[in-house]
Parts: C-alpha cells; structure tokens; sequence
C-alpha cells in the first residue's frame, strides 16, 4: 500500500462521514487502495481526534493572538522574566519564540534556556489530561540538544493532583503557578498588569497600565501577521527590548488603544461566559468525576480553543448578528452563552466542530451544511420584536459578506426563520439538510407565530436562515455518524 499524507486521509474519511462512499467501496478502487482496516481506523481517528496533520506541520502561528489565552500568558511570562532580571541592561540577547517548536520558548543569546506548552483545558484538573502534551515537551527539548533548559506547563485551572507521588512528570517539569494558583483565562489580564506596574516603575516612566497592556496585545497581533506572511523561514522571534519599546512608546497611540480597550472587553466578556459554561456543564459529568476526562473528546474545550483562534470583534458579530454598529450594548447586556452556545457545541461531535475566517461552525457532516452557533432568541418574542430582530439580522453586512452557506442556530421554538420578508416555517432540519428549502410564497407571517404550523414549504430563497438550537440537538443525537 502506498503511502498516505493527511490531506489524502482526510479526504478519504471525509468521503465516508458525506455518506458519498463506503469503506468497502473506497478500499476496493485500486491494488494501492488502503484495506478495510486501515481506512476504518482512519476514520475512528478522524472522529476522536480530529483532522490528520502532517507530522512536519507544527506552525499554528495564523491561530495566534493577543487576544487569545496562549498570547496573554507568552506575555505575562517575559514580563515576570525581566522584572527578575531587575536590570534593563542584561535585557541584552533575551528573546520569547512564538510557536516555532512549544508553544513559546525563552532563548538569550541564541541558546533555549526554557520551553512552554500552554492548555485552557477548562474542564481538565488531573494531570494525566496533559500527558501527552507532557511527553512531547519532553521529546522536544531533547531533539534541541538544550538539556539543561528547563521546561513549564502552563494550565488554565489548577490541577488538583499535581503532587501526587504517581506523578513522575514533577520531576522533569515545572507547574507554571502565580500565588500557588494556576492564572485563569480571565485573571491573566490583570497579571499582566500587575508586572506591567512594577516594570514601569523600575524604567521611571509614566504610562497608563491598561494602556500598556493593550499596547503589547497589539504587538503580538503584528508580530503574529508578520511571522506567517514571512513563513516557516522566519525565526518567530520578539527581543526583550522590543517589549520595553513597545510600552515606552504607549501614549503615542491613543486613537489604537481605545479601539483595542473594547476589543478587550469583547475578550473579558467572551471568557466570563465560557467559564460560565465550563460550571454548569461539568459540575454532573461522570468522566471528570471518575479522572477518566479526556480533553481530545471535550466538546467544551474544544469550544474555548476555537475561540481563542479567531478575532473577537467579529465573533461577537456572529453570535449576535442583531447587533451591527453598538458594540458597548453587545458587551453590557449579554445573552446567557452558556445556555445558547455551549450546549449545542458540547452536544456536537468535537470532529464536527471548526474555525474559518473569525466565526465558528459546526458542521452536519449527512446534510453537508454548517450552522453557527449564536445567541439569537427568537422564542418568546412578539411579532414586532421578531420582526425588528430579524430585519437587523438581514441588514447585518459583515454578516451577509463571511457566513457564505453556513447557517445561524438559536432558539426558536422548533421553527426554521428566514430572514428575508421576516418569514418562517416548521420545515424540519432533515429536510433542510437533504436539499428541501424555504419557499417564500408559501411561508407563514411572523404574526401567525403562536398559532400551529402545518404547511410543508419545498423551496428557499432566504438569505440568511436560522434553524433551532434543539433541532440541532437532537439531530446530533440520533445521527448514527
């Protein structure tokens, strides 16, 4: 049998999960197709763990951001770092690496002195959840040939069994804790602060902290654009000095910070609520109970990490598209995400679930459609309220221009809304996903929308449809996939 490459495997599993082709039909094409068995333990892979990736391909850089919980702790760490140098001018030959091997590394002058892994596994506390990620920070500072560098986790929650004496991983690396506590995906922001205060102190310099920070978020996010239009070729490297510029020359930017300060209070309120998510969803699972929690299978991690990878601002836009132009009312008053997006996610199959160009999707492998998880309510509005929600939802340009096919899931009493002429129908999710659309002609007013709904519609010309959360639901759980 010849040999596979990701991509090939991917579009093979993919084949079978489309119901396009069997596994006895794919391993009967060709003498160089893969057997029955091999392309079935493909496809249990693909399902547990996620796409193939070629073993080379370790540059996640396009994923990475201030913005995101990877981002924020690289720069907590090197602000920690040079406020224990104490000493601005042995910042000379210091320098943080971003995801070039780990997830960041320390090097001063050109040798590793440590390397980092970072994990918001929300919902994992016992540290045989990090093993593997354990091991390959092991296997990675050997092939560098640095023995003597040392190496960190660092984990979004505290791991309650850390010093177990089972535990041989303590001995070979280091728990990353700030107060004897691991840093939350929603405190490190302030833990940045805190170093950025006594930083500026030790330089004698006056800047507004939150600015600051802000600033360095910024710089990463540039850094970051760089790296990956730059390639694999660059070495993905940010001096020290290049940090200490970055805040020195703060308040010379104050038209980018305030856009950048709501760009932070998106992320604080994102991460608020995602906790949120992660106390009412974990608090009854057996599998965290027993020890037995598995990240690769955690639909709520999975969540989080997929987060992280995209622009806040215009996630925000697709999870409450009625909402274009007034971000301030999009943050203070904020539908329950846990109970509107956390569950449909953790429902899902982690497999299905994906981020492309700022928005998250997860995808009806049988109907070939993807639905984006939102916060709409449609279920107990009045017909003007409906209406009104909507007409704001059609009118959303940012919208209309990136969702492309995919389609928006919310609450809607078990009827499909099409945005166009504010119509709706009962067409049921199957139907929709084996090609029947919303006809417009013979959809029912939204003033009809207490009342029973028994037409059938057979075809759509909606621009924007929005299908119910529980639809979704509970197609996941009869799907046999």
């Amino acid at each position: 049998m010849k040999h596979y490459n990701a991509e090939e495997k991917n579009k093979i599993v993919e084949l079978i999960l489309n119901k396009e082709k069997t596994i006895k039909e794919l391993a009967s094409e060709s003498e160089d197709s893969p057997s029955v068995g091999t392309i079935a333990r493909w496809k249990k892979e693909y399902l547990s763990q996620g796409p193939y990736v070629d073993d080379n391909n370790n540059d996640a850089i396009p994923s990475w951001s201030g913005y995101s919980y990877q981002g924020k702790v690289a720069i907590l760490c090197v602000l920690e770092k040079i406020n224990e140098l104490n000493n601005l001018s042995e910042l000379d030959g210091w320098a943080i690496q971003l995801e070039k091997v780990q997830d960041f590394i320390f090097f001063k002058d050109k040798e590793i002195v440590s390397l980092w892994q970072v994990k918001a596994m929300l919902s994992s506390v016992r540290y045989q959840s990090y093993v593997n990620t354990m091991d390959k920070l092991l296997e990675d500072k050997s092939r560098t040939g640095f023995l003597d560098a040392k190496c960190y986790l660092v984990a979004a929650v505290d791991i309650t069994n850390w010093n177990d004496e089972d535990n041989a991983y303590k001995d070979n690396i280091h728990l990353y804790m700030r107060d004897e506590r691991a840093v939350t995906i929603k405190e490190v922001s302030n833990e940045i602060k805190k170093e950025i205060g006594d930083l500026i102190n030790q330089i004698g310099i006056t800047v507004d902290e939150e600015a600051a920070y802000l600033n360095l978020c910024y710089l990463i996010d540039k850094k970051v654009s760089e790296f990956h239009q730059a390639g694999k070729k660059d070495n993905y490297l940010i001096s020290f000095t290049e940090i200490i510029k970055q805040i020195e020359e703060t308040e010379a930017f104050e038209k980018r910070i305030s856009e950048l300060r709501i760009k932070e209070s998106i992320y604080q309120n994102i991460c608020e609520k995602i906790q949120g998510g992660i106390s009412s969803y974990c608090e009854d699972c057996e599998k965290r109970e027993n020890g037995s929690c598995d990240p690769g299978y955690c639909a709520i991690n999975r969540n989080n990490e997929l987060v992280g990878g995209v622009d806040v601002q215009n996630y925000m836009k697709s999870i409450r598209p009625e909402i274009e132009k007034d971000i301030d009312y999009t943050i203070n008053h904020p539908e329950d995400y846990s109970d509107t997006i956390c569950y449909s996610i953790r429902t899902a199959p982690a497999i299905a679930m994906q981020q492309e160009n700022d928005i998250i999707s997860v995808t009806c492998y049988n109907g070939k459609i993807n639905v984006i998880p939102t916060m709409l309510d449609l279920s107990r509005g009045t017909e003007r309220r409906l209406s009104k929600t909507l007409e704001a939802v059609e009118k959303n340009e940012w919208l209309k221009s990136n969702i492309g096919r995919k389609i928006l899931v919310g609450n809607t009493q078990n009827v499909i809304f099409g945005t166009e002429l504010t119509k709706f129908t009962n067409i049921r999710l199957n139907d929709l996903l084996k090609g029947e659309e919303v006809d417009n002609t013979k959809n029912i007013g939204v003033k009809y929308f207490t009342e029973r709904i028994d037409e059938k519609a057979s075809t759509v010309h909606n621009s924007i449809i929005v299908i119910d959360r529980e639809q979704l639901i509970n197609y996941f759980g009869e799907d046999d996939e």
